[in-house]
C-alpha cells in the first residue's frame, strides 16, 4: 500500500443545494451524511439530524419542496434524532459535491457536516494533484474555503465498502445495546445484499480488533 497520503478539509456554500440556507432555517440542528453513494444518475445519500426537537417535520417538508431533491424517506425519528434517506438529482448543470469528489479518485474520511449553511468536507486521496481537481471543479458549484492540506501516513486500512458498511452500522445503532436496527435494514438502505454486508462489517471488524490490541 502505498503510505502517501493527503487529507484536504475545506467548505462550500453550495449554491442551489439544499445545504445553502440549512443552518438559518433549522438553528441548533446539527447534520451528519455518513454515506454518499449514487444509483444512476441519483445521489443517495443517508442522512443523521441531530437535536431536531418539534422539527423534523418542518425539515422533510423543506427537502421535498427543495428542486434538487427527488425523493425524501424517513428512516427513523427516535429522541430528537432524525434519519432520512435524500435522493437528489442534478439541477441543470450543478454537480452534487460528492460527485466532484468521487470522480478525482478522492474519499471521504469523515462524514459531511453542515456549518453556517455551508458544507463541510474532509476527504483524502494518494495525490495532492486530485484534491486540487476538487476545489479547481468546487469553486464552479460554490464558494469554496480551503481549511488545510496536509500530508500524513495512509491510516485507513478498511476498503471503501467496509468503511460504508461500518459507518453506516454505528450511526443507524447496529452496535447499540439494545440494537437500534438490523443487518436487513442496514444493506436495504445501502443497496447491498445482508449477506455483503455481513461479510464487510465482519472484515472491518476483524481489521479493526486486530490494530487495536
Amino acid at each position: 500500500m502505498n503510505d502517501n497520503h493527503y487529507e484536504m478539509k475545506f467548505c462550500i456554500h453550495h449554491f442551489g443545494c439544499y445545504s445553502d440556507n440549512f443552518n438559518t432555517l433549522f438553528p441548533g440542528v446539527s447534520v451528519q451524511c455518513f454515506n454518499m453513494q449514487f444509483i444512476g444518475k441519483d445521489a443517495v445519500d443517508l442522512f443523521h439530524f441531530f437535536n431536531t426537537n418539534s422539527l423534523s417535520q418542518s425539515i422533510v417538508n423543506y427537502l421535498k419542496k427543495h428542486k434538487s431533491v427527488k425523493k425524501v424517506q424517513v428512516l427513523e425519528e427516535r429522541d430528537g434524532d432524525l434519519y432520512l434517506k435524500i435522493i437528489s438529482r442534478r439541477v441543470g448543470k450543478v454537480k452534487t459535491i460528492s460527485e466532484v469528489v468521487f470522480t478525482n479518485n478522492c474519499y471521504y474520511l469523515k462524514p459531511l457536516t453542515y456549518e453556517n449553511n455551508c458544507e463541510v468536507w474532509i476527504i483524502g486521496s494518494s495525490s495532492k494533484e486530485n484534491l486540487t481537481k476538487v476545489v479547481e471543479q468546487a469553486q464552479k458549484e460554490g464558494e469554496v474555503k480551503i481549511v488545510y492540506i496536509k500530508k500524513g501516513v495512509f491510516k485507513d486500512f478498511l476498503t471503501k465498502q467496509e468503511r460504508r458498511a461500518i459507518m453506516a452500522a454505528h450511526v443507524l445503532g447496529y452496535y447499540y445495546w439494545p440494537r437500534k436496527t438490523d443487518v436487513r435494514k442496514i444493506a436495504a438502505q445501502l443497496h447491498i445484499s445482508k449477506t455483503a454486508l455481513l461479510s464487510a462489517l465482519r472484515r472491518a471488524e476483524a481489521k479493526i480488533i486486530t490494530w487495536s490490541i
